[in-house]
């Protein structure tokens, strides 16, 4: 006679226990907004690059710390916010030259903004501290068509320059030695794709 078979025992593999969907809802919401946050940064970015280029450093600044926000480690943001930083501190003491240069009459009638800007530089050439020479670097078009109509009392000569810039829709910049005077940058115009119907 056999002898008895003794009972088999299968060891049974623990189920993975299931993940709640409401767990798979929260992971892709927070891989949702930081992919957002990523593509805010990349915008701020570009946006204070593009600002940083025009001499607009003001925006270009309140950009980049924007960008820094997103991604406090971007090295791009934050070299341009060193750069910008030393830019400020050295046209603050130009700035404060002319700030002190009153002009005591500035009257432009529908001339070209480099004539607008060559004709308040002999002035306040002239009216400056002995030996003050104020120079201009001029970065725009020659074909710029900007004409400008002013007439200022009184004023200081910083002002009377931002007054000239706004007026022609130009960028002004006060550096250590110089003021660098810039047309807009044109936005880049993205490729389109062009479909053919036939």
């Amino acid at each position: 006679m056999p002898p008895p078979r003794r009972p088999t025992h299968q060891q049974s593999c623990p189920k993975p226990e299931s993940v709640p969907e409401s767990t798979h809802v929260k992971i892709a919401i927070l891989l949702l907004v930081f992919a957002t946050t990523l593509i805010a940064s990349e915008s701020s970015l570009q946006d204070g690059l593009t600002a940083y280029r025009a001499g607009d450093l003001t925006a270009a600044k309140a950009l980049f710390e924007s960008a820094l926000v997103s991604d406090p480690k971007n090295v791009t943001a934050r070299n341009h916010l060193r750069l910008i930083s030393q830019k400020l501190a050295r046209s603050a003491t130009l700035k404060k030259t002319l700030d002190g240069i009153i002009l005591s009459s500035l009257a432009l009638n529908d001339v070209s903004a480099r004539e607008a800007f060559d004709y308040t530089a002999q002035l306040i050439n002239k009216q400056g501290p002995e030996g003050f020479r104020l120079n201009l670097v001029w970065i725009v078009p020659a074909d710029y068509p900007a004409k400008i109509n002013l007439t200022l009392e009184g004023i200081p000569a910083s002002t009377a320059i931002e007054y000239l810039a706004s007026s022609a829709g130009l960028n002004v910049e006060f550096d250590e030695y110089a003021i660098k005077v810039s047309a807009p940058v044109a936005p880049q115009s993205t490729p389109c794709a062009h479909q053919s119907w036939d």
